[in-house]
């Protein structure tokens, strides 16, 4: 997805140092087929049985293509995510004294900025959430929404879920928009993303 800090154009990776988990994962992505002898069960001596279905799976393979991808991406990680540190830091800075709350990031921690969220503060007669969300849009800015709560969709609704479950992810939804952070942002970029996003806040609506 485009979104995301490395790509492999498609699927992805899974880590862990349990080897259990691992053995159960390297079954799952491939139809729960497995060539190990000490994991097949006994079949007659005279049959060629050179792998085994021993557990249900899924076709989760990546192609060569895409492992070449993603190694070549792994390369290059270290300088995405400094470049992306970088640009939330200039967000951090540019967007101080506007109504608006920009990402907290723990000093002992340190994050990659997968995505930049801000979340709006608003105030009597200034723009809604939707307003500045279309306005950003309507200025050629790609701004996206990170993340409607999953329960308010309407397969989950169909299940029985509804508003007020998780209050709190309402809340954040409802006052949240991702502003564009990706490598290759260029200055001249970035400087329209803020001055779009000053002049709609300034905005005064009926």
């Amino acid at each position: 997805h485009p979104v995301k800090i490395i790509t492999t154009a498609e699927g992805g990776m899974a880590l862990t140092n349990e080897p259990a988990l691992a053995k159960k994962m390297t079954l799952l992505r491939s139809h729960g087929i497995s060539s190990t002898a000490e994991d097949m069960v006994e079949r007659p001596v005279d049959e060629i049985w050179n792998y085994q279905q021993i557990d249900l799976g899924f076709n989760y393979r990546m192609t060569e293509l895409q492992a070449a991808l993603g190694l070549s991406q792994l390369k290059k990680l270290n300088d995405f995510v400094t470049k992306r540190q970088a640009l939330a830091s200039a967000y951090d800075n540019a967007l101080k004294g506007l109504p608006l709350i920009t990402p907290w990031q723990h000093p002992d921690s340190t994050s990659s900025y997968h995505l930049y969220p801000i979340q709006l503060i608003h105030s009597e007669g200034g723009p809604k959430h939707k307003q500045v969300f279309e306005a950003m849009k309507m200025a050629g800015i790609l701004v996206n929404m990170h993340y409607i709560p999953v329960y308010l969709h309407p397969y989950f609704e169909k299940l029985g879920f509804k508003r007020g479950y998780c209050a709190t992810a309402e809340n954040y939804f409802k006052k949240t928009i991702s502003i564009p952070l990706y490598v290759g942002l260029t200055k001249k970029q970035f400087e329209k993303v803020i001055s779009e996003l000053k002049f709609i806040l300034s905005l005064e609506t009926v």
